[in-house]
């Protein structure tokens, strides 16, 4: 992150957390440990990932709809499965996640990093993977000057050191700038918006098949339909055989 950001990051820590904790108002830190404790952490796939039941649902919703959400969700295989560490609906978790993103306090993210480690570590074990390869969902250029770090390559950093696992931040480039998922209302149109908006950097066929049989865990914040990230899986699968793609988040909303 730039001084210029990493000054604006300062100052609304200063303005948004006056020496007080985000959850009890009391304890001169950003959260205190007993708040901490109030976060839930879950160890497990999220059971509606790759659901046929939901993928149904979502299917039928997009044929009533117009554009490529009908093509797009045929896409909703890519990923192997979803981990999401913790519940979207705890206000505190919420709170965390909108100052990490929208005011800058990119300090949060060694916190909600440590919520995806301590998630990842047991289904780590149970999945018997050795090693990985982190991959946090990119920015667009101009999303990321705006903001000034990308909040996904944060949390990556904190799992690839935790592990031991190599973090690729440039293989995936986001070559749309397109709007937030959020502020879209409905799934058809959600998967409309994120319809081509990647691409893999050229390397080598070495390189690619270096990147063949390997279990991958594509890293963001929030994901809502799952949308960017499986497009993301499309991508990486476009190029890269036989690997296992994971996407690993805080929360899902």
């Amino acid at each position: 992150m730039n001084n210029h950001h990493a000054s604006k990051s300062k100052k609304f820590l200063d303005l948004i957390f006056p020496n007080k904790c985000l959850g009890c108002q009391k304890i001169n830190q950003i959260i205190c440990e007993p708040c901490l404790q109030n976060i839930p952490v879950f160890s497990r796939m999220d059971p509606y990932s790759n659901d046929q039941k939901l993928f149904s649902l979502r299917l039928a919703e997009a044929r009533k709809g117009e554009g490529k959400s009908r093509h797009i969700l045929n896409k909703n295989k890519y990923l192997n499965g979803l981990i999401v560490a913790s519940d979207w609906t705890n206000p505190l978790l919420k709170n965390l996640i909108y100052n990490f993103k929208y005011n800058f306090v990119n300090e949060i993210g060694q916190i909600l990093g440590n919520f995806l480690v301590r998630s990842l570590s047991p289904l780590s074990t149970s999945l018997k993977i050795k090693s990985a390869l982190v991959i946090p969902i990119p920015l667009h250029p101009l999303r990321l000057r705006w903001r000034g770090f990308n909040q996904a390559e944060i949390l990556a950093n904190v799992i690839g050191k935790n592990f031991n696992w190599p973090i690729i931040d440039n293989l995936i480039i986001r070559k749309k700038n397109t709007h937030p998922q959020m502020t879209i209302d409905n799934i058809p149109n959600r998967y409309d918006n994120v319809s081509g908006i990647f691409s893999l950097k050229t390397i080598s066929e070495y390189e690619l098949s270096n990147l063949s049989k390997r279990t991958i865990f594509l890293v963001d914040d929030v994901c809502t339909t799952e949308a960017t990230l499986q497009e993301s899986a499309y991508c990486l699968r476009s190029k890269i055989q036989n690997c296992t793609i994971y996407g690993l988040v805080v929360a899902r909303a």
